[in-house]
């Protein structure tokens, strides 16, 4: 049995033993871990566990991401389309112009330059020349629905063939129209300033404003002088001129309204343009080939207009009422 002294000895050796053997490892580590540069500087070496990182597999140090560069971008060259051919007069063709998807089949309007309105508040209003070969007679109300189908055609006609053809406006209007015989009258007050065809526009476009009000309105935004308006819209004279040209109208046969005369040749209503201007130029072919034989243009005026009237009676009241007024008497 070791005496108790003697046991407390040989557990303070033990004790420092393993101090000191301790000691000894940890040096070993730290001398292993530790190198010394050839400049003579000692440089720490990261501890690594070989748990931490597997074998033959070292971490890649990422590299930062560099923006590309922004690489300009040269827009597309747009394609150069040729200019379109400048558009042909279509009057002047011996083709009829462009159909059109348009109901009334209204034309392409066109400007000659040539085509002038008349400006003798005496004459019924008119487009081109009073020596013309055919003259377009518009009968017309400007409270007609069908009318203003027309307008555009009656404007172009005569821009058809400029010099060859006239066109001019009679009044008829409808007894079932309550406003048309007042627009009437502000028409011809206007055509006795020269503004009939620009008041004449404007009616067909207001066909639910003729009321005397309204009327005046678009004489005062047109600019005509309105005591002098006004005066020869109340003038009796106007309206016994508009009355004498709706009996005229009847007297033709034009009982209703569109009503058309072509060098006498009598229609009433609206079909289409194409069909308006085929009707134009076969009398203007028939009277061409008539002035070809030698004979006078008054006198071709004169004897279509006795061929293309509906009986003898039409026949003299178009030429009183239409033909005489122009210079062109019947022999």
């Amino acid at each position: 049995m070791i005496p108790r002294e003697l046991s407390a000895v040989l557990l303070a050796a033990t004790a420092v033993g393993m101090f000191l053997f301790a000691r000894s490892i940890d040096t070993l580590a730290v001398t292993t871990a530790t190198a010394t540069s050839p400049s003579g500087s000692t440089n720490r070496l990261a501890t690594v566990t070989s748990a931490s990182v597997p074998v033959g597999k070292a971490e890649a140090t990422p590299e930062p991401t560099v923006e590309p560069a922004p690489v300009a971008v040269q827009p597309a060259p747009v394609p150069v389309q040729p200019s379109p051919p400048p558009p042909t007069r279509l009057g002047t063709a011996a083709q009829p112009p462009r159909r059109t998807s348009n109901p009334d089949d209204a034309p392409e309007r066109t400007v000659s330059g040539k085509v002038k309105a008349s400006t003798d508040p005496k004459l019924a209003p008119a487009f081109g020349p009073k020596k013309s070969k055919v003259h377009v007679t518009v009968i017309s109300d400007f409270q007609c629905p069908v009318c203003r189908r027309a307008v555009e055609a009656t404007h172009q006609i005569a821009e058809e063939w400029p010099g060859d053809v006239r066109v001019t406006f009679y009044q008829h209007p409808l007894k079932m129209h309550k406003n048309a015989e007042a627009a009437a009258a502000a028409s011809l007050a206007a055509h006795a300033q020269g503004k009939f065809w620009d008041f004449h526009d404007v009616l067909f476009q207001n066909q639910r404003a003729l009321d005397r009000l309204s009327l005046f309105a678009y004489a005062e935004r047109m600019g005509l002088d309105m005591n002098r308006f006004k005066k020869d819209f109340e003038s009796t004279s106007l309206r016994t001129r508009i009355q004498g040209e709706s009996a005229m109208a009847e007297a033709l046969g034009a009982r209703g309204t569109p009503a058309f005369l072509i060098n006498g040749k009598i229609s009433v209503g609206w079909g289409s343009w194409n069909g308006f201007r085929g009707q134009v130029l076969r009398e203007l072919k028939q009277v061409n080939a008539m002035l070809d034989q030698g004979k006078k243009q008054g006198d071709v005026i004169v004897a279509r207009a006795r061929e293309n009237a509906k009986d003898k009676a039409a026949f003299k009241v178009y030429s009183e009422g239409v033909l005489k007024p122009l210079g062109v008497v019947s022999k």
